[in-house]
């Protein structure tokens, strides 16, 4: 064996051993599939041929077939099949134009290719509008007694590295903000495990630490509001001759209460800009001091922030919004307030 190329007598070994055992799931992989008269099917991965061989039969329906494999040994044993039409290649550079097929089986291929992604793309790109793939790969090792006695095997004699790349999948998420989420997806759903939880850790303490900085910024604001509530209040009591002036001269409650909710909205959106202007300059400065004294280590991100403009519309309007919710019982307060009553008081 060289590299991915199986020479001597392996793939007749292979073939006269290794099919008995995978029978029972390639007919369970062909069935899923649901070929039907006429479709043109391409099986990735195809080895000795043992899936496109059998997809007539299994099915009872006459399709046109062609595989494919990397490896020259194995395709030597296939074209002893001449109905099939067989090429040599590889799955992350699918030799084929787009459409080409109605159907796509690949059996126990995916873990074996250098870029999964990119042989995912092929298979999708090879597909005709509403085409089907079909696809199988070992489950959790912990269900699969063969896999480990194999996995094992692997760790004889071709050593650990080896072993890691035959049972492992490697996913790149775009959002690291997702790693935690998508773990538990995995133990959830698929009954799979992280080999390296460390970016699982990191993505949970990251999430803990934003989920408390939002709670602290949730009593931030709560605070902020009963403060400015509070400091509307007393500007009523202080004003409250100007207001029955107001009240005087004809004015509605309505106006009064207009006039005191427009104040406490002016208010929150200066107090909104001057914290968004602060936040920025202590944003700089963290990512800064980050870039100069932090060392690096793993999911360093160039900035701790992003100013998203929908962040930014969010935060002034929170701002506004608090300080209107803050001044509405003193500004219902003084619309009531009499006018007679208000200009006697001293």
């Amino acid at each position: 064996m060289s590299g991915w190329q199986l020479s001597g007598d392996a793939p007749i070994a292979y073939d006269r051993f290794a099919v008995k055992v995978m029978e029972p799931w390639t007919d369970d992989l062909i069935r899923s599939a649901g070929c039907r008269d006429g479709d043109r099917v391409l099986d990735v991965a195809c080895g000795t041929g043992l899936v496109s061989g059998r997809i007539s039969l299994v099915t009872g329906k006459f399709c046109s077939i062609t595989g494919i494999d990397v490896n020259e040994g194995m395709l030597s044993v296939a074209r002893r099949n001449p109905q099939i039409e067989w090429h040599q290649g590889s799955a992350t550079e699918l030799p084929f134009a787009d459409g080409s097929f109605d159907v796509v089986v690949c059996q126990q291929g995916l873990q074996y290719f250098p870029d999964r992604a990119a042989a995912m793309r092929h298979m999708a790109r090879v597909l005709a509008p509403g085409g089907r793939i079909a696809l199988n790969v070992w489950g959790a090792l912990d269900r699969q007694p063969f896999y480990v006695a194999l996995v094992d095997g692997i760790v004889e004699f071709l050593g650990e590295e080896a072993a890691t790349a035959y049972s492992s999948i490697i996913v790149r998420l775009k959002d690291k903000n997702q790693i935690a989420v998508f773990a538990q997806w995995l133990q959830d759903e698929l009954d799979l495990r992280l080999e390296d939880s460390l970016g699982e850790k990191f993505a949970t303490a990251l999430f803990v630490i934003r989920l408390v900085l939002i709670l602290i910024s949730l009593v931030i604001i709560t605070i902020s509001a009963i403060n400015i509530a509070h400091n509307f209040f007393m500007q009523v009591t202080e004003r409250r001759r100007e207001l029955g002036l107001l009240r005087a001269l004809g004015a509605g409650q309505l106006d009064v209460l207009l006039v005191v909710l427009g104040e406490a909205a002016l208010i929150g959106l200066i107090g909104g800009l001057l914290g968004l202007v602060f936040g920025i300059c202590v944003a700089y400065g963290v990512d800064w001091g980050s870039a100069h004294y932090l060392p690096r280590f793993p999911y360093k991100p160039d900035t701790w922030f992003h100013f998203k403009w929908w962040i930014v519309a969010g935060g002034l309007l929170c701002s506004t919004g608090f300080a209107v919710f803050g001044g509405f019982l003193p500004a219902r307060r003084a619309s009531r307030m009499e006018p007679a009553q208000a200009l006697t008081q001293n």
